[in-house]
């Protein structure tokens, strides 16, 4: 109801999805195993935690095994009618849905590990935000996506505030 008074005549289920890169559940699949590993490893250097170790390594890694290709299909963003929308996760779905005139600040973030991969990170901070944190942030994007749509949403919030 709260979304419908702020963006009138905006479905959710309309808006055309965009997914991230084939390649994101590969990494959060690797990177949910190397915690897997650091964690059983500094459990297990504990003598009388061994067995804590391997029952955390198993928890953690099968998990990072269920989480990641859900999580990653559950990840996408979508520009239409004047809003940008991102949502994200599987078990808590999260959709957070800014107007282009409310955008402030778009920028481009990649790791070294996104640009290896090819991938980048786009991240909008919307007017009326006092805690410095991102409102709106979508990951594991193909650079050349990121890069577009990074131009997109700076075209966009520059026209709304010309408006």
């Amino acid at each position: 109801a709260l979304l419908a008074e702020a963006v009138p005549g905006l479905d959710l289920d309309a808006l055309a999805w965009r997914s991230v890169h084939p390649g994101a559940a590969a990494r959060r699949r690797r990177r949910g195993l190397v915690v897997a590993l650091v964690v059983g490893a500094a459990l297990a250097a504990v003598p009388l935690a061994r067995w804590l170790g391997l029952v955390a390594l198993a928890a953690l890694g099968g998990w990072a095994l269920v989480d990641a290709p859900r999580s990653a299909a559950g990840r996408g963003y979508a520009l239409a009618d004047g809003v940008f929308a991102v949502r994200h996760g599987w078990l808590k779905r999260s959709v957070a849905v800014a107007r282009l005139g409310r955008i402030q600040t778009v920028a481009l973030a990649a790791s070294p590990f996104d640009r290896r991969a090819g991938m980048a990170a786009v991240r909008v901070d919307t007017a009326g935000r006092t805690d410095g944190e991102h409102t709106l942030a979508i990951a594991y994007l193909p650079r050349a996506e990121a890069e577009a749509l990074r131009d997109a949403l700076a075209a966009g919030a520059a026209g709304g505030a010309a408006a």
